[in-house]
């Protein structure tokens, strides 16, 4: 199927056991984008809210780079 040109913000619940680059990859997949990043890299191991930017979003990355990141055990 070809790709999209399509954007948006998509708060990915990534599990531990995938990397970011690989759960950005399925996302993308999914919706066919061209386009897309993540606001900030979670360890592998680590579960918790990825925020996926696609298209044009990915102009808003510095919001939540600025943020700080926070691991409850």
């Amino acid at each position: 199927m070809p790709k999209r040109d399509i954007s948006g913000v998509f708060l990915l619940n990534k599990p531990s056991g995938l990397s970011s680059a690989s759960a950005l990859a399925r996302v993308r997949g999914i919706f066919r984008a061209n386009k897309g990043g993540h606001a900030g890299a979670l360890d592998p191991l680590a579960s918790g809210l990825l925020p996926v930017l696609l298209g044009e979003s990915a102009k808003f990355a510095s919001f939540f780079l600025e943020g700080r990141k926070k691991y409850i055990a």
